[in-house]
């Protein structure tokens, strides 16, 4: 016989022998490469002190899959990010909302199910985003916080937040890393990025490092320095030749 594999998929032949995709029968989403099922984080978001009934659900924000979650009560900002640090300390930061939506009764279809299209209308976008309670202090934190919130598509971001906890990624972070080197003039290594993840500390590690030229300082140097060696290797093969 042939062999089958439950990839979890859904789908249907289509009348010219290819498959349609219709989306997963279970519960999972990817998120920052991560196979997340959507029920765990439901559980584990449930268990927290403070919370009697949870869901969580993948949207799409600025072409990148977000985990929110849907808390049933009453709570402020500083509750919910209580929440999200006790979840950080049973769960990998992928599995974290970077969102969490605070309801007084779940939405229901007419079927008395719950209305998940209800749900992710309720997410926040990038022009009505979250409380800032932390904004930049200094020249450095305003314009790294301005990358990342352009990189991220958000508004505004909190500069004590961590950036995977807003949406970020390894690539995200690559493209932040080239545009706060024309912003700032130095060339932070990735890997700061990722040790130093929210603004305020990324600011005082760049704070600490020595003052170098501009970004387009650095680049004409460069280029200049290309120039006299290649200026030199012309000299050397000229000498050559003539002998």
């Amino acid at each position: 016989g042939t062999r089958l594999y439950q990839t979890g998929d859904q789908g249907c032949w289509r009348p010219d022998g290819t498959i349609s995709f219709l989306g997963r029968l279970d519960q999972q989403v990817k998120v920052r490469g991560h196979r997340v099922e959507l029920g765990e984080v439901a559980v584990r978001l449930a268990a927290v002190a403070g919370v009697a009934q949870a869901e969580a659900q993948g949207v799409e924000a600025g072409g990148q899959p977000r985990l929110v979650g849907y808390v049933v009560g009453r709570a402020g900002a500083q509750a919910v990010a209580a929440w999200q640090a006790a979840l950080r300390e049973v769960v990998p930061g992928y599995m974290v909302p970077s969102q969490v939506v605070v309801l007084s009764h779940w939405p229901v279809t007419p079927n008395g199910k719950l209305d998940r299209q209800a749900l992710a209308s309720m997410v926040q976008t990038p022009s009505d985003t979250s409380i800032v309670t932390v904004p930049p202090a200094n020249d450095i934190e305003r314009t790294i916080a301005a990358t990342i919130a352009r990189v991220l598509h958000l508004h505004s971001v909190d500069v004590t937040q961590n950036f995977f906890e807003m949406g970020a990624n390894s690539l995200l972070l690559v493209q932040a890393q080239r545009e706060m080197y024309e912003a700032l003039g130095y060339e932070i290594p990735i890997l700061d990025l990722f040790e130093y993840s929210t603004v305020r500390s990324l600011a005082k590690r760049v704070a600490q490092q020595p003052a170098t030229d501009t970004a387009a300082e650095q680049g004409r140097t460069r280029a200049d320095m290309r120039k006299r060696a290649f200026g030199g290797y012309r000299r050397t093969l000229t000498t050559k030749n003539s002998d």
